[in-house]
């Protein structure tokens, strides 16, 4: 998701932004990329929010190679999770591995996770977009704080990807090797927009049945304005990766925290078998 983008959302005050959000950040779409959660180590590194949570012998169906094909049937789709909206992933926000840059070279895996692309050199890859909003007010909830409801209003971007051999597992060891480097904060560009991180830390998130989790919160520097947190969570499920990048529309207005997208890397995890 690019800081613009972010910087577009956070601008908007009322329920009537989702519509920009969801233009914004923009179901299935084929990223050109490629062919197309259970680690021990101590706190603080994102290693600790990822406890075995998978089964210590995946199945010979999750340890495939995905085509895109395949990646596409298994990705989340409308009906799958409640309240969301599953959409295409829009061109201004579909970025691509070469659109995507980091000053420091070890802060890569960390800014394609941001910008929700996939990692290292997948096989395969397919996106999705979803939003969430809340309900429209009733009652006595006509005359409630419009900043509090934007807290229900989310966007993220969904990136499956499947490796050959070992290139999962490789790939969520290098993004911890990344938060680990660039932790206190980085620089990175997405589509030509600079955008600076202040800093990363681990999140407590571990999706049932995913073999390990990375989760992170990243504090966004806009050049204008305040700072603000973007969600970020990396789950591997055998040989096949699924990163979810979400914006909140609240937290962008106000720089509050909010929730990472459990129930959406739930669904997610769940659906890839």
């Amino acid at each position: 998701m690019t800081t613009t983008a972010v910087r577009r959302t956070a601008l908007a005050a009322s329920a009537a932004a989702l519509a920009l959000l969801v233009t914004a950040c923009g179901g299935s779409s084929d990223d050109g990329e490629g062919d197309d959660r259970a680690s021990t180590a101590p706190s603080p590194t994102p290693s600790a929010s990822a406890s075995a949570t998978g089964s210590a012998t995946p199945s010979p169906e999750n340890q495939r190679t995905h085509s895109s094909a395949e990646l596409d049937m298994r990705a989340l789709t409308q009906s799958d999770l409640d309240g969301i909206t599953v959409t295409e992933v829009v061109k201004v926000d579909d970025a691509t591995r070469d659109e995507v840059t980091a000053e420091d070279a070890a802060c890569l895996p960390l800014a394609l996770a941001q910008s929700g692309v996939a990692q290292a050199d997948p096989a395969a890859a397919v996106k999705r977009s979803w939003a969430s909003a809340p309900k429209e007010p009733s009652g006595k909830e006509q005359g409630s704080d419009p900043t509090e409801r934007m807290y229900g209003m989310s966007k993220g971007l969904l990136t499956l990807s499947s490796y050959q051999g070992d290139g999962a597992t490789k790939a969520v060891d290098a993004l911890r090797k990344s938060f680990e480097a660039c932790k206190d904060g980085f620089v990175f560009t997405a589509k030509g927009q600079r955008t600076r991180i202040d800093k990363v830390v681990p999140g407590d998130v571990a999706p049932a049945g995913a073999d390990e989790t990375v989760a992170l919160t990243l504090t966004l520097d806009p050049e204008k304005g305040s700072s603000f947190p973007v969600k970020v969570i990396v789950t591997r499920k055998g040989s096949t990766l699924a990163a979810f990048a979400e914006l909140n529309l609240g937290a962008a207005a106000t720089g509050k925290d909010f929730p990472f997208p459990e129930d959406v890397a739930g669904a997610q995890v769940t659906k890839l078998g």
